[in-house]
């Protein structure tokens, strides 16, 4: 249990909306078991110089 399964993005992008699929599988490329994972979207606002960032936690239900 609270094991990292995934990293989808790392990597800075310009502002606006942005969308993100995960195709359920671990970093491995395998497979992931039916189940309810958590996940989390950490942005830091680097343009204004302030250094804020907003951090996110979500359950997601996967089933196959």
């Amino acid at each position: 249990l609270g094991q990292r399964v995934r990293t989808i993005l790392d990597a800075k992008r310009g502002s606006g909306k942005h969308k993100i699929q995960w195709d359920g599988r671990n970093d491995n490329g395998q497979s992931v078991a039916t189940g309810v994972y958590i996940y989390r979207m950490k942005t830091e606002n680097d343009g204004t110089g302030s250094g804020q960032e907003f951090i996110k936690s979500r359950k997601m239900l996967l089933i196959r």
